[in-house]
């Protein structure tokens, strides 16, 4: 213990690591892709076609219609859109959904079809389980899956004697 400092408990590490991503701001890009991901499900296919959500502003999520009609329709769903996202991400830190006219992005059919390339080689078995005791407290699919790809390059790039 350091001269001078309280004696303090020890600290999980999953507080530590949700402080560490909250402090970077990984936890909103998490959150990004959540709802991202996500969109089909929370808003139907048939709103996802002339929808994209845009960005993130504080606890406004900012989305793209495509038609004045649908923005004119949207209007009237936003509470039950917040509900869907809110049930979705199992949080309420979305507080406000603005809808704006514009152009979607165009879907590339090749992109939506195709599983996503892997962004490393397949990891070992002794760094999968590795990643396995590090993500042995239950999250969210879409978060698991990202931190698994973070964790497996780390521990690729470090040699065994280095890791942990």
């Amino acid at each position: 213990m350091r001269p001078g400092s309280k004696n303090r408990s020890p600290v999980s590490a999953g507080s530590t690591l949700k402080r560490v991503l909250r402090e970077l701001g990984v936890d909103r890009i998490m959150k990004r892709h959540a709802i991202w991901s996500a969109w089909d499900q929370v808003v139907g296919d048939q709103v996802a076609a002339h929808t994209h959500p845009e960005f993130l502003s504080g606890t406004c999520l900012f989305v793209t219609v495509d038609q004045p009609t649908w923005l004119h329709h949207l209007n009237f769903l936003k509470e039950q859109i917040l509900e869907n996202i809110h049930r979705r991400l199992g949080s309420d830190e979305i507080s406000e959904i603005r809808f704006r006219l514009g152009m979607l992005p165009v879907p590339d059919e090749a992109q939506r079809t195709a599983s996503p390339a892997p962004c490393a080689p397949e990891p070992s078995p002794l760094v999968r389980q590795e990643i396995d005791a590090c993500l042995s407290r239950p999250l969210p699919e879409s978060l698991e899956t990202v931190l698994r790809r973070i964790l497996a390059k780390d521990l690729a790039r470090k040699p065994p004697d280095r890791r942990r």
